[in-house]
This record gives C-alpha cells, structure tokens and sequence, in this order.
C-alpha cells in the first residue's frame, strides 16, 4: 500500500486529531513523507471540492488532521451492513473479504475488534452462490452507463430454460439495478418493453451507438413500485390475490407491501393464529408464483380463479413426484 494509503487508514483509525509527526511514527516513515502525502490527499479531494469537509484541521503549528466523522460508517452501520453482506452470499470469495475489510477499516481499533469477532464464525464458514463470476465492477459499468444513458448490447445466457440453454445477443436501454434473493439485476428497456436480467449471466457487454425509437420517459418504469410488486427477480402482469392465510401476517407484509387484510375468517386453523383473507396486489409470475408455493401449507388462493387454479395444479403434479 502507498505511503498515501496508509495515511488515510491511520486518519480512518482514530476519532481525534492527529498530527503528521505522530503519523509518521506510526506508520515508520519520516515527518516529510507523511506531508507530502497529505499534500497528495488534499490535492485529490480539491479536484472535487472535498478537502476542506472532509479533512478537518485543527489550527495550530502542528498540522493535526482528522477525518470528518460524518462522511464515515459509525460502529452501529458497519456492524449493520457487515451482517447484510456476509448473509447475503451474493459475492465472490475475492469480492467479500474486501468489501467487508473496506467498511472495518472506517472504524477504530476496538470497534472493529467488537464487529470482527460478531462476524468470524460467518467468515471461517463463508459459502458463496453457485456463479462465482466478478460482479462489483460490472455493476458498476451498468450503474455508469444508466447514468449516461448508454444503449448496450451483451450476450446473455438463459440457464434456466432448459439443461441445453440457449445464449442470445439483447440490445436495450439499461435503466435500473437492484438485488433480490442473492443476485443482482438489470431492468432494460428494449424499445417495446421493460425486460429484467441477471447480472452475472450476462457477458461481453459493450456501448452500441444506435437510439430506441419512442421511448417515453414520462411512462418511464417505476422501479421502487415494481420491485415491491414483484418476487425473485421476475416482472409479469399486474393483479390482485386474495387468499386464506393461516399463519403470522407480518411474514407476508414484509414481502409485499401492498398487503392488507380483507377480513378475519371464522375457520378452524391448526396453527395458533387466526384466520385472515388477505389481498395482495403483485406482478403475477413465476416468482409470485414459487412464494404462493412456498406458503401451501399456510395459505389457499381464493382469486383469481386462473391463478387458484394454477396454484392447484401445480401442487397436484408435485404431489406426483412422490407416487
């Protein structure tokens, strides 16, 4: 690491002024060094205007310097957000040690000892998803390229088609990213439709220079809308669903939102909750659909006759795979 670095790290350290001198001590270096590296550092954060917010220094001959605390994690979220990533598993074995090494080293000595040793069991033990391709950095490009609002053109690789999947070259408007359930997502626009992607089965991505035609940014797709409508990743069709619930409602107003609570039912229930017809308004797709799966032993879809029925269906055809 450079003798700029380090400085950095020793500012990040500690919440109290330090001076070049004490510094230099610390790290082994000469005064000198540790001045012309903050020089280094200052010269940085005024290409941005930064400096002066940022970096606070005390006013006397000894030039001491501390870091704004304001524009750092406190204790409490790097705790909060170490927790988040090591549970998420959605990175890489070379991607989760930095990430979660980069935020315990915005707080001091004994914080980050309390906060390693909350995490350590997590770490030894860390298992990461099946696809261990680099996604920061392509994350990254996305997020720029929306930005800029950069058409694309990539190959994406349809895994979950068929054992014998299928790879295709899709050009589009890159217009939002979000995580879901370990993975990470694009939404695009490809001049009729809103299209969702996994991030990491996309490859060779590359600016194209021609324009989607009739692209109406005032009907622009509501991502904070749509991600509480939708489930796992997957767009579909707007709806309503009402059904028997038998368990505890928070569960199910936490993944949808849109929840509410129709009436209580006067029904016999195994479990001790009462029962409720709830209501749930949701982009009706294959991620809804594995949720409303994933809840059978607790809930019984009542409408829309079409989804009760494919709900119904389906559980008859796995109860096959036990014959």
């Amino acid at each position: 690491m450079s003798t700029v670095g380090r400085v950095f790290l020793e500012l990040l350290k500690t919440d109290r002024y330090q001076s070049c001198k004490e510094m230099a001590s610390t790290i082994s270096v000469d005064k000198r060094t540790v001045e012309r590296a903050v020089v280094s550092l200052k010269n940085d954060f005024e290409s941005d205007e930064g400096w002066d917010e940022f970096f606070e220094l005390k006013s006397n001959d000894n030039f001491e310097y501390i870091i704004n605390s304001k524009y750092l994690l406190n204790k409490e979220q790097t705790l909060f957000l170490s927790k988040l990533v090591v549970s998420s598993r959605s990175l890489n074995p070379d991607e989760f040690p930095e990430v979660v090494n980069k935020m315990l080293s915005m707080v001091n000595l004994s914080d980050r000892k309390v906060i390693s040793s909350s995490i350590a069991t997590e770490r030894t033990t860390a298992t990461f998803i099946d696809d261990r391709s680099p996604r920061l950095d392509k994350i990254w490009q996305l997020e720029k390229y929306i930005s800029d609002k950069k058409r694309i053109r990539f190959q994406y690789n349809f895994y979950e088609e068929a054992e014998d999947f299928r790879t295709d070259t899709i050009e589009l408007l890159p217009v939002h990213t979000f995580f879901d359930n370990y993975y990470f997502f694009l939404v695009g626009y490809d001049g009729k439709e809103y299209k969702t992607f996994r991030i990491d089965w996309m490859a060779k991505i590359e600016i194209i220079s021609n324009k989607i035609a009739n692209h109406d940014r005032s009907k622009r797709h509501d991502h904070g809308q749509e991600t509480q409508l939708d489930a796992f990743g997957y767009m579909g069709e707007k709806t309503r669903i009402k059904f028997e619930y038998y368990g505890y409602i928070g569960y199910v107003k936490d993944k949808f939102p849109s929840c509410r609570v129709v009436k209580k039912l006067d029904k016999d229930n195994l479990f001790p909750f009462s029962v409720n017809e709830l209501e749930i308004e949701v982009n009706y797709s294959w991620g809804v659909k594995l949720w409303l799966l994933g809840q059978s032993t607790i809930l019984r879809v009542t409408s829309p006759k079409n989804i009760a029925d494919d709900i119904k269906t389906t559980l008859q055809n796995s109860s096959k795979l036990y014959d």
